[in-house]
């Protein structure tokens, strides 16, 4: 059985992020960062041998290259989200070792050929750099927020009850390295986390265990599959 997310814990931590958001500066939303394919400078294109030994089939792989990664940049834009690399590539990647010159083309279109798919695919591991660091990073900010914000509400509350349990969805490449991000993030910065009232370590371990695990999974799940309502049922709305 499928429920809403009604727990006033819940509503708690979400009231107290956007309290700790607002608290840092008037403005709430940063611009939302946009992982680019690398253009590698023409100088410091590496030409291969057979395609280095004339000008002509050196300045055909490097116009290669450089139309290959510019072609890259102009399909990603019309995506531009990490989320959906994975499905970028398998339409991408297909077409061009689909593509290939014909057997008496010269070398200098089979030089040119070369460098447009190599082109493609240095940018393609470029994109794929850019958006494991900027999903890690985001991770890591989230998991920052909600061990702060556990924390807080546990040493003024001498603890949390169970709410909702959250089933994670499958994840590719951005949602896998944002969990593990969080994760790890959570786990270390509430072991560690100790303000005026006192430390947050007495509330990871038993008998808050239970609850501390429970927000980790819920608030560090990159998309949601299922919500789970604890085993009493709903929470009495007159409590």
């Amino acid at each position: 059985m499928k429920t809403n997310i009604n727990r006033p814990g819940l509503w708690s931590l979400c009231l107290l992020a956007m309290l700790m958001i607002g608290s840092f500066g008037t403005t709430l939303y940063a611009a939302d960062p946009v992982c680019l394919p690398e253009v590698t400078p023409t100088n410091e294109i590496e030409v291969p041998p057979i395609c280095d030994e004339s000008d002509w089939n050196r300045s055909g792989y490097i116009a290669g290259v450089v139309t290959g990664q510019n072609l890259l940049t102009s399909a990603w834009l019309k995506i531009k989200t990490c989320d959906l690399i994975e499905r970028f590539e398998s339409i991408v990647m297909p077409l061009v070792f689909r593509l290939e010159p014909l057997n008496d083309a010269s070398l200098y279109t089979a030089c040119r050929y070369s460098g447009y798919r190599n082109g493609i695919m240095s940018a393609m591991d470029s994109l794929y750099r850019c958006c494991e660091e900027t999903c890690y990073r985001d991770g890591e900010i989230i998991g920052e927020i909600v061990a702060t914000m556990y924390c807080e509400l546990s040493l003024m509350l001498n603890g949390l009850a169970t709410a909702e349990e959250f089933v994670r969805a499958p994840v590719q490449l951005c949602g896998f390295n944002f969990e593990f991000a969080c994760d790890i993030t959570f786990l270390y910065e509430t072991m560690s986390y100790v303000n005026d009232i006192g430390a947050c370590f007495p509330y990871t371990i038993e008998p808050h265990y239970e609850v501390w695990d429970q927000v980790r999974n819920n608030s560090c799940a990159y998309k949601i599959e299922e919500i789970i309502p604890p085993p009493d049922g709903p929470p009495d709305a007159s409590n």
